[in-house]
């Protein structure tokens, strides 16, 4: 054979010291072997990711099996026998095994004997078979016994790390984990380490933090272990022991159970530690001596949360564990990692730490009744360094509450605040300030160019851009206060701009945003890690305590509540006009039908072929075959050649266009219509040209918007092409009252902005959207599958926010439409 293929070699001296648990190995190589059947040529180290669909390597992978190194393997013996069956079957001819002399010889012929022997197979060289025993024993005078050994972790504390030794126990004999040895004499018997379910425990200390080192060590840092870890690894089994100055003192798991209240100038932490039945008070166990990390209780040691190991000097005299008011991340941290569900401490928080602003002096205009309140709430929090998100609905106008706030404490201000916005509001901001507050003259700060910024009482007004490309300027001071608009465009803590703004320093932090969670709830987290660290506990324990457990989103929703405010235009501007929400739906005609029923069973095929263990490869041809379904339902015409074999068929979504835009356009009214394609969106535009009606573009691409939405706002009439990705940020466009949105897009928040720009103050005549949607397709199913999902997202911004598709979603979608 002349191509690389997986080379599966047997190791036959190693398996002999162990007869149950045989290790093979995979290489890549051309499959060539001499007369006398030694493997001839190079062999390279195996990437599985060139072999993947691979059917020998499928099956391998699916059964119980050790990686003990890059390329090695152990198998349980039962599993070797179905896994040279299965090669037998398949009539591989890559199949070799290592004799003593190191070579590889090549198996050509399987056979299978039921005769009781000790090895589980005999190879002949003679004619290169191999022959399979079903069952073995050992005849001798010792019976060979593999059982489950008991795992031992030896914990020392040195150079602020953990240094974790591993051990396992056979009977009364403790062997280290990295030992040579396979067998194990215990009286008579022979027991045989049990290297796979060792191998398990391996990995499970891994997964708990555990780097490997030197030594059979494995590092922990000491963040990894606390009480919720030593649990976790009693539960499977493990026996931990902690050394001091002195000995060994073996860690018990504990179980606290506390209780927070508030009694206006502090908080209060009582609560009962419970180990080995016996229980002891909170404050008794803070009090004692606490030797490098851990606190010994008679002949053991227990390992507090984290967040408890610093409160020894918060006890007082009396007994009383008390807590001042600025200390509530450290309670809600507390309440995190102890599970505590009652958050009716926060409720009483909230009302005493409120305080109301009357008057603010240098402001212009008078703010609604809802922005003042606004104010006052942002101000009371700001009071107490605790970080905030105004979540009002788009319209509301959260940047005049933001610009009342800076007003009201510009006059004591010592510190420079600083506002990071898109860069498409970044005048806008400037000529707010001049309107509403014209005493403060922000500083522009903007673009590749260095400005030299000081510590100074003034503002200055930024882009998110510029934040990414002059870190180092801005962390060098500190600021009173940081103001993110639009803070969405922060939601992922993985991205540049996120780390960038996490370095600076800051007493508060003001969030913006309509739509603070767009597409899941790790944004959430993610949002409030910015405003006030450690809220919600680590990544790791958010996804433990909420992702992973819906029970809890109540828990979730209140410990949020004091640090998010949102207001819907439906609650607090009843003066607004009506809105009318409809979804216009059509049917294909028979050519496009023809054509979308082709590249939908085209993307089943692809999906069904495909096996589900390596699912990361074949994302991009996923998300390439939804894209196409959701073009063919829209526009035919913009789908590759190779897949509409030069068909022209016409979109009914397109006829649908053109039958509602004249009834519009005739009553002299004007119309916006939102798409997802600009391609589309030209098209419609041309039709709209060819019949002289006053058309105005933008999509992401477009320069000098602010001149094209001034002259569409000034126009009597006119239809207005918005891209769904422009239409979302920095746009007023009420002198409108009928929208488009010409397709469903996953993310309803993303149409919500749309239609917002619409519908907001200033709005006077009713307001009509138009969903177009087309039956018996993906689009109904992104409605439905959106249903469904809304309802949890809503729970926490008292409004509905979307959650984002995952490909699992994509497929369910494909795979079932249709059927």
């Amino acid at each position: 054979m002349n191509i690389n293929m997986p080379i599966w070699v047997i190791s036959y001296n190693q398996m002999k010291t162990h007869l149950n648990q045989i290790i093979i190995e995979i290489f890549e190589g051309r499959n060539k072997f001499t007369q006398k059947g030694l493997y001839s040529g190079p062999l390279r180290k195996f990437i599985l990711s060139h072999h993947s669909q691979d059917k020998a390597v499928l099956f391998f992978l699916n059964l119980h099996i050790a990686n003990i190194q890059k390329n090695k393997f152990f198998i349980d013996r039962s599993d070797f026998l179905k896994f040279i069956t299965y090669m037998n079957d398949i009539h591989a001819e890559s199949l070799y095994i290592r004799l003593s002399d190191r070579k590889l010889h090549h198996v050509s012929l399987i056979n299978y004997s039921t005769e009781v022997t000790t090895a589980p197979f005999l190879y002949t060289q003679k004619n290169l078979s191999l022959l399979l025993y079903s069952s073995s024993m050992e005849k001798n005078n010792s019976t060979q016994i593999i059982t489950s050994p008991q795992p031992i972790l030896y914990l020392e504390i040195r150079r602020e790390k953990i240094f974790c030794r591993v051990c396992f126990r056979y009977g009364m004999i403790e062997i280290p984990s990295n030992s040579q040895e396979i067998k194990i004499y215990i009286d008579k018997n022979i027991v045989l380490r049990n290297l796979l379910k060792e191998q398990t425990y391996i990995s499970f200390i891994k997964e708990q933090g555990g780097v490997p080192s030197f030594n059979n060590e494995y590092i922990f840092s000491l963040n990894n272990i606390n009480n919720s870890s030593i649990s976790a690894f009693i539960q499977n089994s493990f026996q931990i022991y902690l050394k001091d100055d002195k000995c060994f003192h073996q860690i018990k798991s504990v179980n606290i159970t506390a209780n927070i209240s508030y009694d206006i100038d502090w908080f209060n932490l009582d609560g009962i530690v419970t180990i080995d039945s016996t229980n002891y008070t909170l404050s008794d166990i803070l009090s004692r001596d606490k030797y490098k990390g851990f606190i010994e209780v008679g002949n053991s040691a227990i390992i507090f949360p984290p967040s408890l190991n610093n409160l020894s000097n918060k006890v007082s005299d009396n007994g009383k564990i008390h807590l001042a008011n600025n200390e509530l991340m450290l309670i809600n941290n507390i309440a995190e990692e102890l599970n505590i569900k009652d958050r009716k401490y926060i409720k009483k928080f909230k009302k005493y730490i409120f305080k109301t602003v009357y008057e603010i002096d240098g402001l212009n205009g008078v703010l609604k009744d809802y922005q003042l309140y606004g104010v006052s709430w942002i101000y009371s929090l700001y009071n107490h360094s605790l970080g905030c998100c105004l979540a009002d609905d788009m319209g509301l106008g959260k940047t005049i509450q933001a610009i009342a706030f800076i007003t009201y404490i510009y006059p004591k201000l010592s510190l420079p605040i600083l506002i990071i916005v898109p860069k498409i509001v970044l005048l806008n901001w400037k000529n707010e300030f001049s309107k509403f507050s014209p005493r403060i003259v922000p500083f522009i700060i903007y673009g590749n160019h260095t400005y030299e910024i000081k510590k100074a009482p003034v503002v200055y007004i930024t882009t998110y851009e510029t934040i990414v490309l002059h870190t180092s300027l801005f962390k060098a001071l500190t600021y009173e206060a940081i103001i993110l608009d639009e803070s969405q465009y922060v939601k992922n803590d993985k991205t540049r701009r996120y780390k960038a703004i996490k370095q600076l320093s800051t007493n508060f932090i003001l969030a913006l945003s309509g739509t603070p969670i767009e597409n899941n709830l790790f944004e959430l987290w993610a949002l409030m890690d910015l405003l006030n660290p450690h809220l919600l506990g680590s990544k790791k324990t958010f996804t433990t305590n909420y992702i992973n457990n819906e029970k809890n989103f109540s828990v979730l929703k209140a410990t949020i509540s004091p640090f998010m405010l949102r207001r819907t235009k439906e609650k607090v501007l009843q003066f607004l006009p009506k809105k009318t929400e409809k979804f216009i739906h059509c049917n294909m005609g028979e050519s496009q039908r023809k054509l979308y029923n082709y590249i939908l069973n085209l993307a089943k095929n692809e999906l069904l072929s495909k096996g589900s263990r390596f699912k990361i490869k074949d994302n991009a041809a996923i998300l390439q075959a939804f894209l196409y379904l959701r073009e063919a339902c829209s526009e035919p015409q913009l789908l590759p050649l190779s897949l509409r074999h030069s068909t022209s068929c016409e979109s009914c979504k397109y006829d649908l266009f053109k039958l509602y835009t004249p009834n519009i356009i005739k009553e002299h009214k004007k119309l916006i219509v939102f798409c997802q394609f600009p391609k589309i969106l030209k098209k419609l535009k041309r039709w709209c040209d060819s019949n002289h009606w006053s058309t105005f573009y933008i999509d992401g691409n477009t320069n000098n918007r602010e001149r094209i939405i001034s002259l569409f706002e000034q126009s009597k009439e006119g239809i207005f092409f918005i891209s769904l990705k422009a239409g979302g940020v920095g746009l007023n466009l009420t002198s409108a009252q009928f929208v488009i949105i010409y397709e469903p897009w996953w993310n309803p928040s993303a149409e919500r902005q749309a239609s917002d720009r619409i519908y907001r103050i200033g709005q006077d005549k009713p307001v009509f959207i138009y969903h177009f949607i087309v039956n018996d397709t993906i689009e109904e199913k992104i409605i439905e599958l959106q249903d469904k999902k809304k309802k949890i997202y809503s729970d926490f911004i008292a409004a509905d926010v979307s959650n984002k598709f995952k490909l699992d979603d994509i497929i369910t979608i494909i795979l079932e439409h249709g059927n």
